[in-house]
């Protein structure tokens, strides 16, 4: 599922390249067989051409969608591995823009929120060997993603001599979370670290980024540290300048008997005098910061580093000296306090109301301070509601005073007095024909569920519907005012109107009018048109839409048999869509196997054939009939996908069948087949098999012809504890390229038993660029 980060004539380190990546490479990759959080990755290679794109605002919007696709909250999938590789190759071109956005990206792949890391790197926690790290899921996607990102480390060491210096820092913050990779790198960050050339930026990074690695030149860094520390006095009365800052953080983060104890005194007063006076931030043309105080906010969160706008990736340096030292910074708290608004919203102790008295200036004042009580002291509001209660079915009298406040230039003012109207009784048709008209100004979105608890008339419906139809919306009501008038016609207007709404809305109205129709008794559930609204639905953005949508297909016979009865007239991307609804929810198809081995064996797109053969893991009752026709499939001729597709199949009856040793017969032929991808796909199924020891098998793994099989190989002995001198000798000893050999390597020190046999890891290994700082990385760890 990977193909080489470089070709054979071009270095790793080779940066700086003329003319364009060539992104003919994201089309080796078989991005129909991975997922990202919401289905299969098939827009992917859209998003990562885009990172290209000459307009800054697309650009902003892919990565922003990487963060919501292949980084969905912390966690990584299958499509996230080979975009990792596709993202290195960008960053070797002169004319990529946006490296340091590429980096940021690539770290959150590896590590997750950086901000979920207190202490150093804990390899072993980055590699699953315990299952114990919460910052990162023990599953193989994000075991792999730390080492695919961590094998461009001598392309980002490379990236620490270029010229812009937000890929400097960028490059310098990377590095810092891979440090059995980035052992060799760690006389570059201090060399800059130490020039005064140097953007205080950029030597700040550089230090941090040393203080995390572990210095090859204890000595040279802490003299470092010591010389910044002592240039600045830790009794002035103003900020402290960021490097000397960085230093003090860097020093405190030693281990204790590694400092002496009068210097690290030093440092902890200029952390005092930084969380006293906040830390002065140099001025820079690179950095597109809003404001100077966005470096070091309190509510600065790690996360925006892979957002859009860019900014110094190590964030507030004084919560992290907050955290090191137990401090609380009155700087940041003086801060805060200067941010707080002040309001200008009237309080609730401004209203006089008299109890038990019904003429209009009281009914007034109550509705303003029960008004005001929404806005204000929120917490006490069930006291309030108990106090207005005698003036609730009086409160109409005050209409226009409600009007007033609907009308306010504040969002707070106009969104409590909506929330104020959900507690009247009903309105007449003039009140409701008001706020209508309030809700078509666009000022207030909240108002549309109080219309939609009232009686609207066929005529104000029809209003809505008729400027529906017509499209009468600007382009910013489009995803506003639109959907509200949509909300009101479907809950309230007349059958005429829902289908006027259907034959004439947009997509999202037809698929909603015709749900509702079916609601009411007007179409029945064989309806087509009810299944061809859910196939558009799955395409749509709208959340609750695509669920129901891929509910249907998934449960419903009558849905399912629409499909299969239509499936060569659907267009493709639905069909897709269709196809993945039904593998995600388990689809039981049963009733229809025979109309699947039938499309089946005619399908001719590969990837749908592909998808199709998938739909057989979801079969229960398997038996020797059904494996053999699911292997009737195969032909001479049928290829690596398709073979790949039926392999997974099989692995997931392994454990469900009743005819295990059947299934598995199947199986093991394909562990030799010719195809690497096939091969991996059989590796995969039994590493998912948990009823069984397959040691052996993944043993043999370890003389495939592939790197990338023997490197899955063995991963999966080591996380097993299986992996023997035995073969790590033959690992070593063998031809192989650099990024196996240096992963062979951190293997060994992952054992948790030293080896029985001495290993000369010099003499054993090739000696790439990886290899060679992991094993710097090995002999001081094992040693």
């Amino acid at each position: 599922l990977r193909f080489p980060l470089v070709s054979k004539r071009q270095s790793i380190t080779t940066i700086n390249l003329p003319g364009q990546p060539d992104l003919s490479l994201i089309d080796q990759i078989p991005w129909v067989e991975l997922s990202y959080a919401y289905g299969t990755a098939i827009d992917v290679p859209n998003q990562l051409r885009s990172v290209l794109d000459p307009d800054p605002e697309k650009r902003r919007s892919t990565f922003y969608s990487f963060t919501c696709n292949l980084f969905h909250q912390g966690t990584v999938y299958s499509a996230t591995v080979p975009a990792i590789s596709v993202l290195q190759h960008m960053l070797r071109y002169r004319s990529v823009p946006d490296k340091s956005k590429i980096l940021e990206t690539l770290l959150a792949f590896a590590v997750g929120f950086p901000e979920d890391i207190e202490q150093n790197v804990n390899i072993r926690d980055f590699l699953a060997e315990d299952g114990k790290y919460e910052g990162r899921p023990d599953e193989t996607d994000a075991h792999e993603c730390y080492l695919a990102v961590g094998a461009g480390v001598p392309l980002y060491e490379a990236l620490l001599r270029g010229s812009d210096p937000c890929t400097v820092i960028a490059a310098a913050y990377v590095l810092a979370y891979f440090p059995a990779h980035a052992f060799t790198s760690r006389q570059t960050l201090l060399d800059i670290a130490q020039s005064n050339t140097e953007h205080d930026f950029i030597r700040s990074s550089a230090l941090i980024s040393c203080s995390y690695l572990g210095c090859v030149c204890e000595g040279s860094f802490h003299q470092t540290l010591q010389q910044l520390i002592e240039g600045e006095a830790s009794d002035v009365l103003e900020p402290v300048p960021l490097l000397a800052a960085s230093a003090a953080y860097a020093l405190l983060r030693e281990p204790e008997n590694a400092i002496d104890a009068s210097l690290r005194a030093q440092a902890s007063a200029l952390a005092d005098r930084c969380l006293a006076y906040d830390i002065l931030q140099p001025s820079n043309n690179f950095y597109a910061l809003d404001e100077q105080a966005d470096i070091d906010s309190e509510n600065f969160d790690l996360r925006a580093l892979i957002m859009p706008a860019p900014r110094f990736p190590w964030g507030c340096l004084v919560r992290r000296l907050q955290q090191i030292t137990g401090k609380e910074s009155i700087a940041k708290k003086q801060q805060r306090e200067q941010r707080l608004p002040k309001s200008s919203l009237p309080h609730p102790g401004l209203f006089v109301v008299t109890p038990d008295s019904f003429d209009l200036d009281n009914i007034v004042a109550a509705v303003r301070k029960y008004h005001a009580n929404f806005i204000g002291d929120r917490k006490n509001i069930v006291q309030a509601s108990k106090d207005f209660e005698p003036f609730q079915s009086y409160t109409l009298q005050a209409w226009d005073v409600i009007l007033g406040l609907l009308d306010d230039g504040q969002k707070e003012v106009r969104w409590a007095a909506a929330a104020m109207l959900e507690r009247l009784g009903p309105l007449d048709e003039v009140k409701v024909g008001q706020l209508i008209e309030r809700l078509s100004a666009g000022n207030n979105s909240s108002l549309r569920s109080v219309i939609s608890k009232q009686t609207v008339t066929a005529q104000q419906c029809q209003d809505l519907c008729d400027r529906l139809s017509k499209d009468d919306f600007s382009h910013g009501e489009r995803s506003t005012i639109r959907g509200d008038f949509r909300s009101i016609v479907l809950g309230h207007g007349t059958d005429q109107q829902l289908w006027m709404l259907y034959e004439n809305g947009e997509e999202v109205e037809q698929s909603m009018a015709i749900r509702q129709l079916l609601c009411r008794g007007l179409v029945d559930a064989s309806d087509q048109r009810l299944y061809r609204a859910y196939a558009a639905d799955l395409l749509s953005g709208d959340y609750g839409r695509l669920l129901t949508a891929q509910y249907a297909f998934a449960k419903s016979e009558e849905a399912q048999r629409w499909f299969f009865e239509n499936i060569n007239t659907i267009p493709l991307a639905n069909r897709w869509a269709i196809i993945e609804a039904m593998n995600l929810f388990k689809a039981d198809l049963v009733p229809f196997q025979d109309q699947l081995f039938t499309q089946v064996k005619a399908e001719e797109n590969l990837a749908i054939q592909s998808m199709l053969i998938g739909l057989f893991r979801n079969f229960d009752a398997v038996d020797t009939k059904i494996v053999d026709r699911l292997m009737s499939v195969l032909n001479n001729g049928s290829p690596s996908i398709v073979r790949a597709a039926v392999v997974s199949v099989l692995g997931a009856w392994l454990a469900s069948s009743k005819e295990r040793e059947y299934v598995y017969a199947r199986l093991q032929p394909f562990l030799a087949d010719e195809s690497a991808r096939v091969r991996r796909t059989a590796l995969d199924q039994l590493a998912n098999d948990g009823t069984v020891d397959h040691t052996n098998e993944f043993r043999h793994g370890l003389k495939d012809s592939d790197p990338d099989n023997v490197r899955y190989a063995m991963w999966h002995l080591s996380s097993k504890r299986a992996l023997t001198d035995d073969d790590l000798a033959l690992l070593l000893a063998s031809e192989q390229p650099d990024r196996l050999s240096a992963e062979t390597l951190l293997a060994i020190a992952m054992q948790s038993q030293p080896l029985a046999t001495d290993i000369d890891l010099k003499a054993s290994a090739k000696r790439g660029p990886l290899t060679e700082s992991v094993q710097l990385w090995c002999q001081q760890k094992i040693v």
